[in-house]
Order: structure tokens, then C-alpha cells, then sequence
């Protein structure tokens, strides 16, 4: 119980907190109780990958807070030096690319429950501090890489849980996007891909679904999947049609609008191939989806109809 009130209540008070030692302690509390829940299947080498990882980007941190405070009292002016750190340490911490290196090894040995964690709220904190980083060229740059990395990798991914880790750095430029022109709709957008994920996590562990082309799935993880690439007019396209249709007046984001909206399309693409192939296959047949995973394709396809009862 303390493990999961410390993953779920930290990023939320990391936040909402002005004090960087503070935030700093918060982070290496939220990463000892990642720590815990992958011991419980004894992940030895994917815990002392992460906690590498993590360590390494909570270095930087506090390097970036003492290069602060020296750089100040000598120059008597802020330090250039302390937002690059910490939007570094933040990139390293949420697995943007180009630095995603140790999210594969990591996700193929751990339980998908745990999957859900590291994609999810592990990404909120670090998420966040990108999009309010004075460093606008950098984060652009970030936002570049993820989504042509994210998207790219995926075209030669046949491993579910390799599959969607990739999707999930296409999504955080996304969420970069998002954050940028408003935080309510950065929260919108990560709520949303936080349910999508909880599906197909939920039902990927309840069938033991590593190869998709070689397990036998149902339609509602189908939905759900294709739902998960943002294609309309499932749920998961909703936030992403706000984003574009938020994101149209301001001149400078429209070159990443475009590319967001090309690699988005060819993500579709990628998923429906999956499904495609696996329709082919004669030995495929459709198993009967269970409530909490059925309440879930009735939700992909009543909640799009809401967008044209919104405010414009």
C-alpha cells in the first residue's frame, strides 16, 4: 500500500512544489517505490538498469542546482547552464528520445502492471518540467526526436511490449505539444493515454500477449489498440484533434503540427498492419471479452460523439 501511495501521490505533489531539494528527494522516493514494485518478480538486472538511470538523472539535478548557486554568487546573475541540466536529467528521466537506450531491456523482463507504471505516472513529473523549461530549442529538438524515434521504431517492433514503450515516446512529444499551449490540455491528453494504456495493459497481461501475430486477442483489445495509435474515431484521437485545432493560429508550432500529424498517420498504419496480418491468420478467432475490458470498447466508440457537443 505504501509502495502505491508513494507512486501515485509524488509526481502529483513534484508538481505542484517550488523547492528543488524538495523535488529532488520526492523523485529518488518515487524511484525506490518503482524499485519495490519490480523486486516483487525479482528483476534484478532491470532494477539495477533503472535505478542507474535514475541515478544518474538525479545527479544531474543537483549538479545543476550547485552550478546555480556557484555560477550566481560569482556572476551575480542566473545561471545558463542550470534549465539545460534539468531538462536533460527530465529527458533522461521519462525515456525521451535520444535518450530511450535503457527503456527496452528494462520493459521486456518486467510485468506489464509494472509496463503501465514506468509509461505512465513515471513519465508525469519529468513530462511536465520538459514543457515549462525556458529552454524552448531544446525541448523542440526532444519533441523532433521522439516522435520520428518513436514512430520509426516501431515499423520494426513484433514485440508487443517493445511496441507500445515505442508508441509511448511518440505520445510524450505529443504531450510536449500539449503542454505547451495549455497545461489543462496536457492533463487531458496524458488522462487519456493513461486509460488507453490501463486496457491494453490489463488485457495484455490477462492473455499473455507478447507476439500479437502469435496470440489469439479479442476485439475489445483491438479497439483499444487502435484507439491507442489515435485513430479516429476512437477515444484516443480526441486529444490530439484538440491539439491540432489548438495549435492552427500559432505560426511557429505548425511545422511540428505537421510532422506530429504525418508520423501520427503512419502509426495508425503500423497497427492496422498488425490487425491486418492477424485477420489473415485462419487460426484467429475472436475470444469473449470480459466487463471491465468490454466497458472499455463501448467508451472508444460513445466518448468521440462528446466532441461535437464541446465548447469551440
Amino acid at each position: 500500500m505504501m509502495k502505491w501511495s508513494t507512486l501515485i501521490i509524488s509526481p502529483l505533489i513534484i508538481i505542484f512544489s517550488k523547492n528543488w531539494i524538495f523535488i529532488w528527494s520526492l523523485f529518488e522516493m518515487n524511484t525506490f517505490a518503482f524499485i519495490m514494485m519490480m523486486n516483487k518478480k525479482k528483476q534484478s538486472e532491470s532494477m539495477l538498469l533503472y535505478f542507474l538511470v535514475q541515478s544518474t538523472a538525479s545527479l544531474m539535478i543537483l549538479l545543476s542546482l550547485n552550478s546555480s548557486i556557484s555560477l550566481s554568487m560569482m556572476l551575480k546573475s542566473p545561471s545558463e547552464l542550470t534549465p539545460t541540466l534539468i531538462l536533460l536529467s527530465m529527458a533522461l528521466k521519462s525515456g525521451s528520445a535520444p535518450f530511450y537506450m535503457w527503456m527496452p531491456p528494462i520493459v521486456r523482463k518486467i510485468s506489464w502492471e509494472n509496463i503501465f507504471l514506468l509509461l505512465s505516472l513515471q513519465k508525469l513529473a519529468p513530462t511536465f518540467f520538459i514543457i515549462i523549461n525556458p529552454k524552448v530549442i531544446l525541448t523542440e529538438m526532444l519533441i523532433f526526436f521522439s516522435i520520428v524515434s518513436g514512430t520509426m521504431l516501431q515499423l520494426t517492433s513484433i514485440n508487443l511490449k517493445l511496441l507500445i514503450t515505442f508508441s509511448s515516446i511518440s505520445h510524450l512529444s505529443w504531450m510536449m505539444i500539449s503542454g505547451i499551449l495549455s497545461f489543462n490540455l496536457f492533463l487531458f491528453y496524458f488522462s487519456i493515454y493513461t486509460i488507453l494504456l490501463f486496457y491494453i495493459s490489463k488485457e495484455s497481461s490477462n492473455m499473455n500477449i507478447i507476439y500479437i501475430l502469435k496470440t489469439e486477442i479479442n476485439l475489445s483489445f483491438s479497439v483499444n489498440i487502435l484507439s491507442f495509435s489515435g485513430m479516429p474515431p476512437f477515444l484516443g484521437f480526441i486529444p490530439k484533434w484538440m491539439i491540432i485545432s489548438s495549435s492552427v493560429k500559432i505560426n511557429p508550432l505548425k511545422p511540428f503540427m505537421l510532422l506530429l500529424i504525418f508520423m501520427s498517420c503512419l502509426n495508425i498504419y503500423i497497427y492496422t498492419r498488425i490487425l491486418f496480418l492477424k485477420s489473415m491468420n485462419k487460426q484467429n478467432s475472436f475470444k469473449k471479452s470480459n466487463k471491465i475490458v468490454s466497458f472499455s470498447t463501448i467508451m472508444n466508440f460513445i466518448a468521440p460523439i462528446l466532441l461535437f457537443f464541446s465548447p469551440q
